[in-house]
């Protein structure tokens, strides 16, 4: 194993500065491809938004696309990406929002043109303005008529309450209706500036003539400070449950408990314990809840990681015939994690699935280059993949034993259900065994 594990990257090519600005620029050379990425990040997501406007950063990245000072249309701002076969789009998150070009190797500087054009020169067209509230609203209905993505909200309010991160992304009906353009337009100035913002260049591109580039483009971006980023608040004493009537065949649920932010070394452990659950058609919660009972199609767990925070989730969507049976029995696959310890040979198996995953991950372009991002954003070390496996193949059954005694509490646990069912009871007392 040690001989594999040596052919694993240890180390990322990469060079990092600022320019006069604040603005963080960050050189991923990959010369081995013929495609480059242009990649923009700007500190600000849902999580950071005052309640009464919850929902501006994604109808600020809506309005991004609707024109700048140099090209004043949808249609004359993104020709010149279609012009050239490239993929591009924008998304926000509850910490970032991010804009990215994708495009042969050729075309750097039409791709550079574009992100700087909207990061600095977008002017939110009043009118436009108005239409795209009515098309956030519909992307908004979509999300409440879709159960498993209405439980994903269901859940994060539950497990958050009234604060940024209980919010959903793209706001609620009332609160888009009443953000002002006056309000977006102040809320871009704040925060699409120089210093808030991370530009990240990788494939295949001449470092010396991109950082001519680079200057010719954003030099001239407004620099005003970056903003400190106040943490979630962890509240919980008491398992709680949701559950939203909805006339489904299906029931839909996300149980999640409390876990590690983004740079815990803990996660090492938790991927571990993520893919004894659901790595692979042998995993446990697949052999138990689709093999074994024939009561879902779909069930995995996850672990959702954030700067100041972490999720650890087991979600599916089940028979609601036999709904409390399932569910049932998944908690009590869960206690047995916390009272036996694992086999070194399920431990070892979890171990190689893991490998072989990042093995052909490896082979995709661009993979590397996600090893950067997140350290690089919130001033973090990098961890390679091969630093990766290393502590990975460390972990003992006894360490997983103990982390599931840790996360998987009665008063850690939080459940949120969208089903036709009405009773809350009896999810109630499965909860309450744990």
């Amino acid at each position: 194993m040690d001989k594999i594990i040596k052919q694993i990257p240890n180390k990322i090519e990469y060079t990092k500065y600022k320019l006069s600005n604040g603005l963080t620029i960050v050189l991923v050379p990959d010369t081995k491809l013929l495609s480059v990425l242009v990649n923009l990040y700007i500190k600000v997501g849902s999580q950071y938004e005052p309640a009464h406007i919850s929902g501006i950063s994604h109808l600020l990245e809506h309005m991004s696309f609707k024109g700048t000072k140099n090209h004043p249309t949808n249609l004359e701002l993104v020709t010149p990406l279609d012009n050239i076969g490239s993929s591009y789009n924008a998304g926000t998150g509850y910490e970032l929002t991010q804009y990215f070009v994708r495009c042969g190797f050729q075309y750097i500087d039409t791709a550079l043109n574009f992100i700087s054009d909207i990061f600095q020169n977008s002017i939110f067209p009043e009118p436009e303005f108005h239409k795209e509230k009515g098309v956030v609203l519909e992307e908004i209905h979509m999300y409440e008529d879709e159960s498993r993505t209405k439980v994903e909200d269901d859940f994060l309010k539950l497990i958050y309450g009234n604060q940024g991160a209980g919010r959903s992304i793209a706001g609620s009906e009332q609160t888009v209706k009443n953000i002002t353009h006056k309000e977006l337009l102040n809320y871009y100035r704040k925060y699409y500036n120089a210093k808030n913002a991370y530009l990240f260049i990788a494939g295949n591109f001449d470092p010396i003539q991109t950082r001519k580039l680079i200057a010719k483009y954003f030099n001239t971006a407004k620099s005003t400070h970056s903003f400190p980023y106040p943490k979630t608040k962890i509240l919980q004493k008491r398992p709680k449950l949701s559950l939203t009537y909805k006339d489904n065949k299906e029931t839909h649920f996300i149980l999640g408990f409390h876990g590690y932010p983004f740079f815990d070394e803990t996660n090492y452990a938790l991927h571990i314990l993520e893919t004894i659950l659901s790595g692979g058609f042998t995993s446990r919660l697949f052999q138990l809840v689709r093999e074994k009972l024939g009561g879902a199609y779909y069930i995995y767990s996850d672990n959702w990681l954030f700067f100041d925070r972490g999720i650890f989730i087991i979600r599916g969507g089940i028979d609601s015939q036999r709904a409390e049976l399932i569910f049932s029995e998944i908690i009590k696959e869960i206690k047995t994690l916390k009272d036996k310890p694992l086999t070194n040979q399920e431990l070892q198996k979890a171990k190689n699935y893991i490998i072989g995953k990042l093995f052909i991950k490896m082979d995709q372009p661009y993979y590397l280059y996600h090893y950067l991002t997140q350290p690089i954003l919130y001033n973090h070390p990098i961890i390679t993949p091969r630093q990766t496996i290393e502590k990975i193949t460390k972990i003992t059954p006894k360490d997983i034993q103990l982390l599931a005694q840790k996360i998987f509490r009665k008063n850690n646990a939080n459940l949120a259900i969208v089903s036709s069912i009405k009773n809350k009871s009896p999810f109630n007392k499965v909860l309450n065994s744990l």
